[in-house]
């Protein structure tokens, strides 16, 4: 039982040194040695390790590990100022990967939380480089804005190799003003909104006034020429009728004296009228007497 137990044991401390001696490198990472606080190094090289299984010494080399994967953040709000001192808030995004592990590791003492900070930095000086050499309208304009995240990806990518970081994307999300010029760039954009709408509203005025005067003459003009054709077309009828009333006279003398008489009896007497008056006294009822 006793040599079962140290066998055991023995085999456990066994295990347990084999363990200390392998090291396994993931697809995702890239590791380095520490051998008594320095990097393990080959011909004057340090030493990376890319994926798969590795023996090392124990205890005296330590293994350090560097994620290679790629690597992002988000700046919420960076106040910068344009080549015209327009103070805006941009806010961004970075992404950026590992490309040196030894200077990676030197650097930021493979600290993710470091690098951040660091490249962080070195984006915002790279961005504000690129916006103090730009006016505002050419930030906000597309193929001025494009060129402009292009050379603050270089110029962001060239500061952190000193790091052993490559920056590979660094993308624009919003450029707005800051909270105290907004309400102020609101009121200018009322007021000249404003001024628009009344010069758009006095010019309405103005032309809906001159079309008006200008119907107001065109209807004058069209009934006065009404007026003229109807006065023309009256008296050629009234004329018309004057010489069929002659050729009429002339021909039958008793029938238009008897048809005027007729006339002035329809135009003298309404329908609602009541006249008592003698015939034989009444030169107007001469006529009447003779009818049968």
């Amino acid at each position: 039982m006793r040599v079962n137990s140290s066998f055991m044991l023995s085999l456990l401390v066994v295990v347990l040194v084999f363990m200390q001696c392998i090291f396994i490198v993931t697809p995702r990472e890239r590791s380095m040695l520490s051998y008594l606080g320095d990097l393990k190094q080959d011909n004057g090289n340090v030493m990376v390790y890319s994926p798969g299984l590795y023996f090392k010494l124990p205890v005296i080399e330590r293994v350090i590990k560097v994620d290679f994967r790629l690597q992002s953040f988000d700046v919420p709000s960076t106040r910068v100022l344009t080549a015209d001192q327009k103070s805006v808030n941009v806010d961004y995004y970075v992404k950026w990967r590992v490309t040196d592990p030894a200077i990676f590791y030197k650097t930021t003492g493979a600290s993710f939380s470091v690098a951040n900070n660091m490249v962080k930095s070195k984006t915002i000086d790279a961005l504000r480089a690129e916006f103090g050499v730009r006016e505002l309208s050419e930030i906000i304009s597309g193929d001025e804005r494009l060129l402009m995240v292009e050379n603050m990806q270089e110029r962001a990518s060239d500061s952190t190799k000193s790091l052993g970081i490559e920056v590979l994307d660094v993308r624009l999300k919003r450029v707005d003003y800051p909270q105290e010029v907004t309400l102020s760039v609101y009121e200018r954009m009322r007021s000249s909104r404003d001024r628009e709408a009344k010069k758009y509203r006095a010019t309405g005025l103005a032309q809906s006034e001159r079309i008006k005067s200008e119907a107001d003459k065109d209807f004058v003009v069209i009934v006065a020429d009404a007026k003229k054709q109807a006065a023309e077309r009256i008296a050629k009828g009234n004329e018309a009728a004057a010489e069929i009333y002659v050729n009429a006279y002339s021909r039958a003398p008793g029938f238009y004296e008897f048809y005027i008489r007729m006339m002035g009896y329809l135009d003298s007497i309404g329908e609602e009228d009541v006249f008592v008056l003698d015939p034989d006294q009444t030169e107007f009822f001469k006529n009447m007497a003779n009818i049968d």
